[in-house]
């Protein structure tokens, strides 16, 4: 009951006496005799759940007790001088959760979204825990942190129990069961074997997820270019474009001022309309990928729906040529065949998951079965009560969150290459690396400091070039980057991609090595003169020389970012590695992280030399303690690095 009230905004509960009867009834099953177990001081409550087939869904609940633990610190620490806003407490929150990441308190960075805060924040004003009046209820947030705690330990030892009954199974298997298969392109539809029923749902997003493309600018842009469009129309597309521009992106808003313009036009119209623009723009849209998915959903015999923000006019005639009957889609209420200006049914963020009840509900679906692919990070609602989420084409924040919970990531290649675009992106992005010394100089100037001048340089060219190169990153672990400094930073070096993946990753307080030949580039006395350190890997003697002034600098709290293999592979084969990082890291006397960059080798393929718009993966691993190591074991130490290195590109 104490779970039911806490989660009670976050899911649906039946009231209380038949909420309570239901569990009794669970707890029969477990045994006949759970009232005298559980009363009984000296019972053996884990005995009786270990035999349990239990799944503990701990991903999904520690995220949202997490979250409530950020609020709860944020709340702690409000200044009651300051006027109470929610949306200045929401950002404060944020910061304060990503604090508490680094600090190891909290271990889900989902839990510092949004959606996860203002879920925790609508608890806390529902148990009057909110600053009033300028005072808060230490007592109650002490209370509610209290009670946190305990049910993050109880999740925990359910966990476990659940972890045994796993490992146990798993011995009993046949050995042949326990062999993971390769994957390499995350497509979740190849190895694994997937349920069959009319129980299970496929619901696909549309724009990006079916089509490559924006379903609702074609639809506009036919329309505004068709002739037939009214002065209202125009005036609240103006009025859309404008809201939009001053940076509100709340798509509710938006919508219902598109919709007053179309007040009193024929719903015909916009049927032939939507035809129309398949026709002309989205039929050769289509990814081909995702017409396979429907076909092997359809094939298991899954039910297959579209859960879409756009309207049934622009949905419809997609729908039909892929074979899908069920559409869900934002509906703009009609009185005798015409608009009234009003939405009727908004199918976006909270919309799409109620959307995909209603329809689990009218059919029997099993939601913990079923499949929602999308692109964004708006559907996050719908995503969190499905069993298998699947991002597909995500945006940098659905790409972030897929692969900080090991979601399945699909991304459909683009159908033309761009090399005059793609040689723009490259000029830009080594372009970038000249005004970013520029605002590097400056600040050392202000603070006469060559580190502020190093750490400015080094920030703003993993910023700027990374986006000039097209790169969207994802990192998982990202805590480890800070936590422990200073460090060795051992980066895999797949292309000239890392270079700007390595500045946005570690951006301050760092020095590079490089070989000797960068120095004669044209770029090579700028990071010479912040502090890079080159060496001539050919004369070993002047090479252990060169070394010299990375241990100076990590003595005096300045890290060290090298890449032991010392060239580029231009794959994803891990090369071996050198001896170098590791004496360094053992004459300072501190650990090296490794940087395990997944696949940058596809923003800039071998054999070319431009990059490539590409959704890059990094995982960083914790720290590994050098203090403890002999040089005469030096060569075991590198092999045991190495292979944490070939787990993680081989996961």
């Amino acid at each position: 009951m104490r779970l039911r009230n806490l989660f009670k905004f976050e899911f649906f509960y039946t009231n209380k006496p038949r909420f309570s009867g239901e569990i009794e009834t669970e707890l029969l099953r477990f045994d006949k005799n759970w009232r005298a177990i559980l009363a009984d001081p000296n019972g053996d409550i884990s005995a009786l759940l270990v035999k349990q087939d239990l799944f503990v869904s701990r991903a999904i609940l520690l995220s949202y007790l997490e979250a409530d633990k950020v609020v709860c610190h944020t709340l702690n620490s409000w200044d009651t001088d300051d006027e109470y806003s929610e949306d200045e407490f929401v950002e404060l929150a944020m910061f304060k959760g990503k604090e508490l990441h680094w600090q190891s308190q909290i271990t889900r960075l989902d839990s510092v979204s949004k959606p996860f805060l203002i879920n925790a924040l609508r608890f806390a004003k529902n148990a009057n825990l909110i600053p009033v009046d300028r005072t808060l209820d230490y007592e109650g947030l002490k209370s509610w942190r209290n009670h946190l705690d305990d049910l993050s330990e109880r999740l925990f030892y359910l966990k476990q129990i659940e972890s045994v009954r796993d490992k146990r199974l798993l011995k009993e298997q046949p050995i042949e069961q326990n062999i993971a298969q390769d994957s390499i392109n995350d497509e979740i539809h190849q190895d694994e074997e997937i349920e069959e029923g009319p129980h299970i749902t496929a619901f696909f997003d549309m724009d990006r997820t079916l089509i490559n493309d924006f379903s609702a600018k074609k639809f506009m842009t036919t329309r505004l270019l068709s002739g037939n469009t009214t002065v209202k129309e125009y005036l609240t597309q103006f009025a859309t474009a404008l809201v939009f521009s001053l940076g509100n992106r709340d798509f509710v808003i938006l919508t219902k001022i598109a919709a007053l313009g179309v007040k009193g036009i024929k719903e015909k119209e916009f049927v032939e309309l939507g035809q129309q623009v398949y026709e002309d723009h989205l039929k050769e849209t289509i990814y081909p990928e995702s017409r396979e998915l429907i076909a092997n959903h359809i094939a298991k015999g899954h039910k297959v729906v579209i859960i879409s923000a756009a309207t049934s006019y622009q949905i419809e005639p997609v729908a039909k040529a892929l074979g899908i009957k069920d559409v869900y889609a934002s509906e703009m209420e009609i009185h005798n065949g015409k608009f009234t200006g009003r939405v009727s049914e908004m199918c976006w963020g909270e919309g799409k998951a109620r959307a995909a009840r209603k329809f689990a509900k009218k059919n029997n679906i099993d939601l913990s079965k079923s499949y929602f692919y999308t692109d964004s990070i708006d559907d996050y609602p719908l995503m969190k009560i499905v069993g298998k989420p699947v991002a597909t084409n995500p945006d940098h924040k659905l790409s972030q969150m897929a692969f900080e919970n090991n979601w399945p990531i699909l991304r459909f290649e683009e159908p033309v290459e761009k090399p005059l675009i793609n040689g723009f992106r490259t000029g830009m992005a080594i372009a970038s690396i000249y005004p970013s010394a520029v605002k590097g100089l400056i600040k050392g100037v202000l603070t006469m400091s060559r580190q502020e001048a190093a750490n400015t340089t080094f920030s703003s060219v993993g910023d700027l070039g990374s986006k000039m190169a097209g790169l969207d990153i994802a990192v998982k672990g990202k805590h480890n980057l800070e936590e422990i400094r200073p460090a060795v930073f051992c980066f895999n070096h797949q292309s000239a991609a890392d270079f700007f993946i390595v500045m946005k990753l570690i951006r301050h307080d760092f020095t590079g090595v490089a070989k000797k030949e960068l120095e004669r580039t044209p770029i090579g006395p700028i990071f010479k003169a912040l502090g890079a350190i080159y060496i001539d890997r050919s004369n070993k003697a002047k090479a252990i020389e060169a070394m010299k002034p990375a241990v100076d600098a990590l003595k005096n709290g300045v890290s060290v970012a090298i890449a032991p293999e010392g060239t580029r592979s231009g794959s994803k084969v891990l090369g071996s590695f050198k001896k170098g990082a590791f004496h360094l890291a053992m004459q300072a006397g501190v650990p090296i992280i490794p940087i395990v960059i997944k696949n940058a080798y596809m923003a800039m393929p071998k054999g070319t030399s431009m990059f490539k718009p590409t959704h890059i993966e990094v995982v960083v691993l914790d720290p590994v303690d050098t203090s403890l190591w002999k040089v005469k074991n030096i060569n075991k130490h590198i092999e045991d690095v190495r292979e944490l290195y070939l787990n993680e590109l081989e996961n």
